[in-house]
């Protein structure tokens, strides 16, 4: 009787509540800080999509034409709204990542992998590197 109950406490801490703190977390740093991004490539490039000739819209035709979906979301024709719209494509690869390999390893270390890679990879308060 008691091992069932750890095993279903185990399966509700591994498929509900640790997805839920890492789709939580990939949204730490959201709208915080400095963010020195190309204005003129990203956000209107998104906004102006229909206009762009042919020879910028080619090579990144994927994002531009995600982007510009964004745009057309609720306050996605701001920065923050564009950011926030953004964070959950981080969100949902993290949570893919996350599902797919637990099958393989041990889901807390899946999960230290996971928190690790937002803070490293998503996030731009994680490492600072400055040239002297």
């Amino acid at each position: 009787m008691g091992v069932q109950i750890l095993e279903g406490k185990k399966r509700i801490l591994e498929n509900r509540i640790i997805p839920l703190l890492l789709f939580l977390l990939s949204f730490y740093d959201f709208n915080k800080g400095l963010d020195l991004t190309d204005a003129g490539y990203s956000l209107s490039g998104f906004l102006y999509f229909k206009e762009m000739p042919g020879i910028s819209a080619i090579p990144t035709f994927w994002s531009n034409v995600v982007g510009y979906f964004f745009t057309k979301l609720p306050l996605g024709d701001t920065w923050a709204g564009c950011l926030f719209y953004c964070t959950f494509i981080i969100a949902a690869s993290v949570l893919v990542a996350y599902f797919f390999c637990k099958k393989y390893l041990d889901y807390r270390i899946v999960a230290a992998a996971e928190v690790f890679a937002i803070f490293y990879c998503c996030s731009n308060s994680f490492f600072c590197f400055f040239n002297s």
